[in-house]
């Protein structure tokens, strides 16, 4: 990122953080998986803000089960953007938009090479089997998958 970009992005996500309920716990996850067009990330966001839901988190196993069976229910295969991107703050990795560190969350389920660390700071599933995650370009073009907001 440039300082310029980088700013961009921390007020476009205090923005959405101030305009999005905010709930923890989630045990009851509803997925909701969109194919309809590709979109960067900032697009993924804003198009989930827009049904009432938000990016997807992925918090646990449950959650990665959860997420397998929605993206299944589509018969469609490629890459989604979810929440989690990297702050900048070396290496740390958050969901959006509350910032809950994916390390504390005490689940995660990167690929075994990844994040490998190529300026590329979101999060996505579909390049590795079982909804493993990866790292991307957040300019890059995916589908998305959302989440229920409580």
């Amino acid at each position: 990122f440039t300082m310029a970009t980088s700013r961009i992005l921390k007020i476009v996500l205090l923005l959405l953080y101030c305009s999005i309920s905010i709930t923890s716990g989630q045990s009851k996850k509803q997925y909701h998986v969109y194919y309809d067009r590709l979109v960067n990330f900032y697009g993924a966001v804003s198009a989930c803000h827009s049904y009432g839901q938000r990016l997807a988190t992925v918090t646990s196993a449950e959650d990665t089960s959860r997420l397998q069976q929605a993206i299944a229910k589509t018969s469609r295969t490629g890459l989604f953007f979810t929440a989690g991107y990297d702050s900048g703050h070396n290496g740390e990795w958050v969901w959006f938009p509350n910032g809950t560190k994916i390390s504390t969350t005490g689940y995660s389920n990167w690929h075994s090479s990844q994040p490998d660390n190529h300026e590329e700071r979101c999060l996505e599933v579909g390049r590795f089997p079982g909804t493993m995650w990866n790292d991307i370009s957040c300019s890059a073009a995916l589908f998305y998958i959302c989440e229920e907001q409580d």
